[in-house]
């Protein structure tokens, strides 16, 4: 829905065919439309579901949210909702968006904190989540 000038005055919306004199009030109203028909095309950001499981460390074992600190901030960062849940799988990084396991690796093979730009793992975990839609 552009707008494409006709007379100095007016514009015609591209989708309707209709021409419109400039005003702010129609101006303001085009980008609504707009605004709403951007809208309806994205998809929802998603609600993400990340289980893990523990690992060995400093010889003991435990659940820790450590190495996903930068999968955390990488989905946050790209508007999704992000809840950790521990399971019983050692090692396992399970990532689940609408009932879907999309995305599954070994925790010990994700970074140690950060924010997750540098890890391979996490960007194919992130396109994982955005492909599920």
């Amino acid at each position: 829905m552009h707008c494409v000038e006709t007379f100095p005055n007016s514009s015609i919306n591209l989708a309707t065919g209709k021409a419109y004199p400039k005003s702010e009030k129609v101006v303001k109203d085009l980008l609504h439309e707009i605004f709403i028909e951007i809208r309806k095309k994205m998809p929802e950001n998603a609600k993400v579901i990340v289980k893990f499981g523990p690992y060995r460390s400093c010889g003991t074992v435990e659940h820790r949210t450590s190495r996903l600190e930068g999968l955390q901030v990488l989905l946050k960062e790209n508007g999704h909702t992000v809840d950790l849940e521990p399971s019983e799988d050692w090692h396992d990084v399970e990532i689940i968006v609408n009932g879907e396991t999309v995305y599954r690796c070994d925790i010990r093979n994700l970074e140690f904190g950060g924010d997750g730009k540098l890890d391979k793992l996490c960007h194919e975990a992130l396109e994982a989540v955005n492909k599920a839609f």
